[in-house]
């Protein structure tokens, strides 16, 4: 299936204000025999969590749905006041929050009752209420790759490979050079200042943040520090700590909760 992206340049402005006025709300699926890999770890965060920051923009509540239940049968019991229901399941962590933007403005834009997305549907409230709406195949669009399901180990690892690619590629995009990114580590949550260069066999996690200018030079550990602008760190392990601009560490220094 080709992927379908609505360009902004053929929005109408009556379009455009539709979408800012609609109030939509979302419904996180989660499976029981599913629960075991939901809770697994992808590069700092876990499964059904990638979910929840693809939706945060709105607001979202979880609901459990069981073997031979209906998407729509469970929705239909989470209709409050809003005028979308975006029901996505807690197993696609790759889905992003411009992939469910895009859905959005396309299921909103067209004024459907009904959008089915390649792992997830678009309800509108009024329409799953009265259960009048019709499953058209016009509305289903999106690359079946924003909605990999993670069901077990190997499509688990090829998630974390992907989500892996990902997140180097926006550090890249935003001046960071990698060395090598086969054996480059970044979590979720860490922050890349820029000029940065990043050697070979770096790991770093947690909240961590690396200003601009610094060098990691080979094997480092780095988890919820702070490494300064312009400091050299080599073969070092930081847990918890701070250091100032400009400092070099000593290979095989091990830094915890100090400021240096």
């Amino acid at each position: 299936m080709e992927k379908f992206i609505l360009e902004t340049d053929i929005l109408t402005e009556f379009q455009f204000e539709k979408m800012e006025e609609s109030k939509v709300r979302a419904i996180i699926l989660i499976q029981d025999k599913l629960k075991k890999f939901l809770s697994k770890d992808i590069l700092g965060r876990n499964v059904v969590g990638w979910v929840s920051e693809a939706v945060s923009d709105f607001e979202s509540e979880k609901a459990d749905i069981l073997e031979g239940q209906s998407a729509c049968d469970v929705a239909k019991h989470f209709v409050k006041n809003e005028d979308f229901l975006l029901v996505l399941y807690g197993d696609t962590p790759l889905v992003s929050q411009e992939v469910v933007r895009d859905a959005l403005d396309y299921a909103i834009t067209k004024n459907l009752d009904f959008c089915k997305l390649p792992r997830g549907y678009i309800f509108k409230s009024s329409a799953l209420k009265k259960g009048n709406f019709v499953m058209s195949s016009e509305a289903n669009f999106l690359s079946k790759d924003d909605f990999f399901s993670v069901f077990d180990f190997l499509s688990l690892c090829k998630a974390r490979e992907i989500m892996k690619e990902n997140i180097l590629e926006k550090h890249l995009k935003n001046g960071v050079e990698i060395f090598d990114g086969r054996s480059t580590y970044v979590e979720c949550d860490v922050k890349i200042g820029k000029n940065v260069k990043i050697l070979s066999n770096n790991v770093l996690k947690g909240e961590t943040v690396i200003e601009d200018g610094a060098i990691l030079n080979e094997n480092n550990v780095i988890t919820d520090s702070i490494v300064g602008e312009k400091c050299v760190v080599s073969s070092s392990i930081l847990t918890k700590a701070k250091l100032k601009d400009g400092t070099v560490t000593k290979p095989f220094s091990v830094i915890k909760g100090e400021e240096k």
